[in-house]
């Protein structure tokens, strides 16, 4: 799913088919963030961005980093040093 014009959320879609579905709540706060608001996303997410070819790359740093702080604030990650 493309959330911006350079950030993507690949999401697997089994997640809320499963019986026992929980709500990713970070990654259902960044898609809705980004104007997403139709339905919460389940199971596993994964952040990247995309270069001018469409081909999926690395996240750069501060981009990371605003994701990070936000699943730390949503108590979905914790960070241990």
């Amino acid at each position: 799913m493309r959330l911006s014009a350079d950030l993507d959320m690949w999401i697997g879609d089994e997640g809320a088919v499963l019986a026992d579905a929980q709500v990713n709540v970070v990654a259902t706060t960044v898609a809705r963030v980004y104007g997403a608001i139709w339905q919460p996303f389940c199971g596993v997410a994964v952040f990247a961005a995309h270069d001018g070819d469409g081909e999926t790359v690395g996240l750069p740093e501060p981009v990371k980093d605003a994701l990070l702080s936000g699943a730390i604030l949503t108590g979905a990650a914790v960070v241990s040093r």
